[in-house]
């Protein structure tokens, strides 16, 4: 590992020096992050023994050349570090949040204005985010984050600006094991600033996936799928500042279609929200969140009706435990906070979950039913088919404590509780309860 490190930094040093003696010019970044985290019954089962503390540090380190007008390289080294395992980019499923490796996050290309037009072009490994990263995200709050190997061509003219993109990633976990070289991600997603501080978005997705034979051990049956996945995702988005930018609102509609595995997919989802705050000097906020995901009342009739939340940053959408995807829930949110200083903000959420079919699966921040590796049971009560009566999973209390201590350097500090509801205790009975979470996190920028 320490030599794999020493070579990308020479390799990137070497590139600096070379470009240097020519008319190149070069600007660096880069982050480091330590974060610890306190897991409390972190399974709702309060026979298992996870009471876990986490010591997590990710480190970036970027380098932009800019080789000539409207043409640049950008190439960004990231090494996160853990107790146990490795992994490098892709944060594929959540037993990989505190994986550890060295590699390249990032390293594109970048063409500006080709041919003086309004296209640029940006090919190779690199983060994409849409939105508010509840299809498609950075994830940058996992240790390894996400980036994409892609190529995106870019229209920007006015106040319009479209990106058509085609990325070849690795499968998350909740579908299938392995590393499955068919399978792409290709999107059209188009912006309109319709106000000063508003914008409308509409887009079109595809992920498909061509291999044969795949492994599904989460679907239902369970076993070999010999059938390819073709899902189509249109939707819609709006989002703004209204009352001197202290009124906000967003809205998302999204509809899927197409093949999943075996079954014919007809699925939808939204999102809804709005706060105001109040223009004195503590500036207290206000707001309140609804959000929907289809999901399947018959999981074995050759439909599908869950809605898939494909390669999404859910950290800060469903509550900071990261209990739920946007994929057969419903979730109500309702948040407050104020900054008693100028550089010190305080936050809080209070989630209402409820599963909107209750047949179907509790899917967690990663698309996947509720598993752990060492609770192979935990997909036969909380997966597809599992047969639940009971509809409300619980409620989440969230609060985070920010402290910007200069330009460069921010703490935090977070506490999480989650009430286990009637699925987990009609699952789990009589050993359900309650889970608690808590962070500290210092992060370096420059």
């Amino acid at each position: 590992m320490h030599k794999k490190l020493t070579f990308l930094l020479v390799l990137l040093l070497a590139s600096s020096t070379a470009f240097a003696q020519g008319n190149t010019t070069f600007s660096w970044d880069g982050e480091v992050r330590g974060q610890y985290q306190y897991w409390g019954n972190e399974d709702l089962d309060t026979t298992s023994d996870d009471f876990r503390n986490y010591k997590l540090l990710r480190t970036r380190l970027g380098v932009k050349a800019e080789i000539m007008e409207n043409t640049s390289v950008y190439v960004q080294i990231q090494d996160n570090r853990t107790a146990g395992g490795e992994f490098t980019v892709y944060n594929a499923d959540g037993s990989f949040l505190f994986a550890e490796g060295t590699d390249i996050h990032q390293a594109y290309i970048m063409l500006d204005k080709l041919w003086d037009s309004p296209f640029s072009l940006k090919a190779g490994r690199q983060e994409l985010h849409y939105g508010d990263g509840r299809l498609i995200g950075a994830d940058n709050w996992s240790n390894t984050g996400t980036a994409f190997d892609a190529a995106k061509l870019m229209f920007n003219q006015g106040r319009v600006s479209i990106d058509l993109f085609m990325a070849q990633l690795v499968p998350f976990w909740g579908r299938s094991f392995g590393s499955m070289p068919n399978n792409t991600m290709s999107g059209l997603y188009s912006s309109v600033n319709y106000l000063e501080h508003g914008m409308w978005d509409a887009y079109l997705l595809l992920y498909y996936e061509g291999s044969v034979g795949i492994d599904a051990p989460f679907e239902n049956p369970a076993g070999t799928i010999a059938d390819n996945t073709m899902l189509w995702t249109l939707g819609t988005r709006t989002s703004g500042m209204l009352i001197d930018d202290n009124f906000s609102y967003h809205g998302e509609f999204a509809y899927q279609l197409g093949q999943w595995l075996s079954s014919d997919v007809s699925a939808w989802a939204f999102s809804l929200g709005a706060g105001y705050t109040v223009p004195v000097n503590v500036a207290p906020h206000f707001g309140v969140e609804f959000n929907y995901a289809s999901g399947d009342d018959s999981v074995d009739d050759g439909n599908r009706g869950t809605f898939t939340n494909l390669f999404a940053a859910n950290h800060n959408n469903y509550g900071y435990m990261d209990q739920f995807a946007w994929q057969n829930m419903l979730n109500l949110k309702a948040t407050a906070g104020f900054k008693p200083v100028e550089k010190l903000d305080f936050h809080g959420d209070f989630h209402f979950f409820w599963l909107a079919q209750e047949n179907d699966a509790w899917y967690t921040n990663w698309g996947l039913p509720w598993y752990f590796p060492s609770r192979p049971n935990f997909p036969q009560k909380f997966g597809r088919g599992a047969g639940g009566t009971a509809n409300s999973a619980g409620n989440e209390l969230d609060l985070l404590l920010k402290y910007q201590y200069n330009d460069a350097v921010s703490w935090h500090l977070g506490f999480s509780h989650f009430f286990a509801g009637d699925v987990v205790d009609t699952a789990l009975a009589p050993d359900a309860g309650d889970a608690n979470w808590f962070y500290s996190q210092i992060k370096v920028g420059f």
